[in-house]
């Protein structure tokens, strides 16, 4: 009885309050109002729900931060179920983690993607770190495809319900009410919290979270006539002394300070304020428990539910609006696009990167994947794209911002068999001639690395590019005789490769061939006229010139941890020239010798699949292969078998490196094992038991050989030798377990794997990558 008593009441003084605007037939403005709170905005979707299921249909909405995208999706005629749909299917890790997805990246542009951690433009001769923490492309696209059905409506006020995204003008101090233009713009510019996206350029200032000055816009909604305002609150205000504990909370805290102040006057302003603060155990950076936030935002509801089933009877003698999406055509041909921010250098790649043609007809997915082309070519930091109305006819406006001709970057990485390592690169753009890439690249460490690279794209299509490379290497290797480290060498290697390919699909294939240089050197570490060494060398030295051709085909969809894709590498290579020069210590034992290594072919395969079951468990099958097929020895050549150190195959470690003859085996140290002649597999079950982070039980199998292809072809399937005893054709296998987590400077990585032969558990552990092929 007191329940139907206190719902009678307020039936009665809504009914009241509203007989007031009834005059002329007129309905009175009802608007609703969403605050900011990242993640936690997500619990306003119940009350877009609980409106739709009342028939309750705002005649304005204004929101801030993530109050405004979810308003902005329900003011164009999404409808609340829809809105949960969207949250619920949504990749918050792909939509807030910045770059564009590897598998929009060029061709010629993987090698270098994602593999840096921190990077600055050099403006005038300055360096110009970047000022956001995230790069936002990947939600301006989510936007752009959500807020089609309105992309011809300029006015705010034209949607189903009228609009108004909350922003604030950091160059002006002053706060911007968004009423017009794109709306996916608008909707970005709103969530743009300081330090963490790039703030959006909007005339001639800067735009960012709206929240930094007003985060629950009541007084907004008032100026603008509402008579009757339904608050949804996320944020809570200002937060305790213990709730100020983490880093993010007091970033947010900081950012937001004035407009939190503001919060606890606008509550009270509501007259419905469905406060949802008290319910939300989260953070506003918990996307990854949206679900449970989603859940969390009905407890509101349910408390308020009194007050909005008497609203709604109070509105019912009121003809409300038509909550209705517009319709579009699915197909829309573009009669014009025009490119904005676009170099001369840059233009003739964009244009043909992208695909996009003018009289086609296009979806909006499609047109967002050329689109992505563009952002694939690695030459931006961030594109946007604008209708262009004039009459019946429709075009599109893609404004791009170029990165800087000048970029440098650095990363960081440590593996205990190496030790630690700085990278530091520098990459020029259109330095030399259009279409252009010139990087350098340093890996200063007491093992140290380099890379210098040029690469150019040309062709009528743009599909044409070559490379030329220089890459060299000092290390500290270990000799291994029986699986065990006898003698440590101080090995040199510098490679010269030139490759011309022709891009079979801009983004995942292509084909070339090149010429290759090799050079390797071995001196043993201590001075062998003091300490003699097990393979009584003074020194040793190889080269060699290779002809090759190549295919690869990569469909991976991340550089590390992939969940999906294919990845085939195919090579085939033949020598033109080979020599070696070695000088023994003690003559006696074994002659200095010093020419021609008969020539030889080589055949390398590289080949991965993986395959996703659910959202955690992820099926790795790899194969990997190098052959090596031998000419006759003339009269004065000297024996690869005996004297191709330097051209062999390297298994061992866990990390892949530049040398295209290095293949990873887990359970064998880095370059452990020179073989001739090897075929392997592998298979790896990668578990994600927590975000970010994998357990991956893997097991690896070989066949290697020492010999010619002849001699191992006869026993690969039937090995009975002991690799690390003899130089028979032996069997190799291993079992292990990785576990792995992602930073924000790369992978790490703790490995603890068996091998057989030596019997032993070997322990790695690695932070970051090293200089990458």
């Amino acid at each position: 009885m007191n329940k139907f008593y206190t719902f009678f009441i307020l039936l009665v003084c809504f009914s009241f309050s509203l007989t007031t605007y009834a005059q002329d037939a007129d309905k009175p403005k009802v608007a609703l109002v969403l605050s900011g709170g990242g993640a936690l905005g997500i619990a306003h979707i119940p009350t877009l729900q609980k409106l739709d299921s009342l028939g309750i249909v705002p005649d304005l909405i204004v929101g801030t931060s993530m109050g405004s995208i979810v308003g902005a999706l329900y003011s164009v005629g999404y409808t609340g179920d829809q809105i949960a749909e969207i949250s619920k299917n949504a990749d918050w890790d792909a939509l807030f983690g910045g770059r564009a997805s590897i598998t929009s990246v060029s061709n010629e542009e993987k090698s270098e993607f994602g593999r840096y951690s921190i990077g600055f433009e050099v403006v005038d001769k300055k360096p110009k770190p970047v000022i956001a923490i995230l790069n936002d492309q990947n939600l301006r696209d989510f936007f752009s495809v959500l807020t089609y059905p309105v992309y011809n409506i300029s006015k705010f006020d034209d949607y189903p319900i009228p609009f108004r995204a909350m922003a604030t003008d950091i160059v002006n101090g002053k706060q911007i009410i968004l009423d017009h233009g794109s709306l996916s713009t608008a909707m970005r510019a709103s969530m743009s919290i300081p330090g963490v996206f790039k703030p959006v350029e909007y005339k001639n200032t800067l735009l960012v979270d709206g929240g930094v000055l007003n985060n629950f816009p009541v007084d907004i909604a008032k100026s603008l006539g509402a008579d009757f305002i339904i608050g949804s609150e996320v944020s809570g205000g200002l937060q305790t002394k213990e709730q100020l504990g983490n880093l993010e909370n007091l970033l947010f805290q900081t950012g937001m300070l004035s407009s939190n102040l503001l919060v606890a006057k606008h509550k009270k302003e509501c007259d419905i304020l469905l406060d949802h603060v008290p319910n939300l155990k989260y953070t506003p950076g918990d996307f990854d428990k949206s679900a449970i936030i989603y859940e969390e935002g009905k407890k509101a509801v349910i408390d308020n539910e009194d007050q909005l089933v008497a609203l709604a009877k109070s509105l019912k003698p009121f003809k409300q609006r038509a909550h209705v999406m517009p319709v579009q055509k699915k197909l829309v041909a573009l009669d014009t696009i025009v490119y904005k921010g676009i170099s001369e250098d840059n233009l003739r790649l964009v244009t043909t990167r992208s695909g996009l043609k003018e009289k086609e007809e296009y979806t909006v997915e499609e047109a967002e994947t050329h689109i992505n082309r563009i952002l694939g070519t690695n030459l931006f930091s961030s594109i946007s794209t604008n209708p262009i109305i004039n009459g019946d006819k429709i075009g599109l406006e893609i404004t791009a911002i170029e990165k800087a001709h000048n970029q440098v970057k650095l990363a960081a990485h440590f593996d205990d068999f190496r030790g630690v390592g700085l990278l530091l690169n520098y990459t020029g753009r259109n330095i030399i001639g259009a279409s252009s890439r010139l990087l350098v690249t340093l890996d200063i460490a007491e093992q140290p690395k380099f890379k210098a690279q040029y690469q150019k794209i040309y062709g009528e299509d743009k599909n044409w590019w070559f490379r030329s490379e220089v890459f060299g290497q000092k290390l500290d290797q270990d000799i291994f005789i029986q699986g065990e480290a006898t003698d440590e060498m101080n090995y040199k290697y510098l490679q010269f490769d030139n490759e011309i390919n022709r891009n079979i699909h801009t983004l995942n294939s292509y084909a070339g061939f090149g010429i290759d240089y090799q050079h390797t050197s071995l001196r043993p570490d201590a001075n062998p006229q003091i300490v003699n060494n097990i393979l009584n060398l003074d020194d040793y030295k190889f080269n060699t010139t290779e002809l090759y051709g190549q295919y690869v085909y990569n469909t991976l969809n991340t550089v590390f941890y992939p969940t999906d894709g294919y990845n085939l590498e195919v090579r085939v290579g033949r020598t033109i020239r080979n020599n070696v020069d070695i000088n023994y210590v003690d003559t006696s034992i074994s002659k200095n010798q010093s020419g021609h290594v008969n020539d030889f072919t080589k055949l390398r395969l590289n080949f991965e699949t993986v395959k996703t079951f659910n959202e955690k468990l992820t099926l790795k099958l790899g194969a990997n292969m190098g052959l090596t097929f031998m000419d006759k020895s003339q009269d004065d050549d000297l024996s690869f078998q005996q004297f191709g150190y330097g051209a062999n195959y390297y298994l061992g470690g866990n990390l892949r490196r530049p040398r295209k003859d290095d293949f990873v085996f887990y359970g064998l140290l880095e370059d452990e094992l020179p073989v001739s002649q090897f075929m392997s597999a592998n298979i790896a079950l990668q578990y994600q038991f927590i975000k970010k982070c994998y357990i991956i039980p893997h097991f690896d199998l070989a066949t290697v050989g020492f010999g010619d292809f002849k001699e191992y072809s006869e026993n690969a399937f039937s090995p009975d030798g002991e690799w690390k005893d003899n130089l028979d054709t032996s069997s190799l296998y291993s079992i292990g377990t990785k576990v792995s987590y992602l930073s924000m400077i790369g992978p790490i990585d703790l490995d603890f794997t068996w091998v057989n032969n030596t019997d032993k558990f070997r322990l790695f552990f690695g932070i970051g990558i090293p200089i990458g092929r």
